[in-house]
């Protein structure tokens, strides 16, 4: 439910954002003027914070060790195999966790005194989303170590 809500947060973020730099793409100084944010910097940090998001669901993804596990047992929930402590299973969260906030930390620091209530809301609930979709996996890696051992 939550990642349904996150993914819909995002999308509206994204396309509100989009929708702004398209409406000023003409004159970038009245973009820059009106909402404090450089496009170029904005588009290209979201760019970026694809790239490490996906890197760090990889990572995420060999350090628990899922791929040398069967799709059958990954279909039933049955990870005994995987490893959630792992260094590399950690940086990957790390990693993706902070490439998703990032961008949008920047998109409202620069910006939050021009742009719309709405959009400012919008940003907010997808860094709340983004903390509550990340405390849920510590108490999930957390109770399942302690469960493992």
């Amino acid at each position: 439910m939550l990642s349904k809500l996150k993914t819909v947060v995002t999308l509206v973020v994204f396309l509100s954002l989009v929708l702004i730099f398209f409406d000023a793409s003409l004159n970038k100084e009245v973009f820059s003027e009106k909402y404090g944010l450089n496009p170029s910097s904005v588009v290209s940090l979201f760019a970026v914070a694809e790239v490490f998001f996906n890197l760090g669901v990889y990572l995420m993804l060999r350090g628990s060790g899922v791929f040398k596990i069967r799709l059958r047992d990954l279909l039933r929930f049955r990870l005994d195999n995987a490893h959630f402590s792992t260094g590399t299973f950690t940086t990957g969260f790390v990693m993706n966790r902070l490439s998703a906030s990032v961008p949008w930390i920047y998109v409202l620091g620069l910006g939050w005194r021009k742009l719309p209530a709405t959009l400012l809301g919008l940003i907010i609930l997808e860094l709340l989303v983004v903390l509550i979709l990340t405390l849920g996996v510590f108490e999930f890696t957390r109770g399942y170590v302690y469960k493992k051992s």
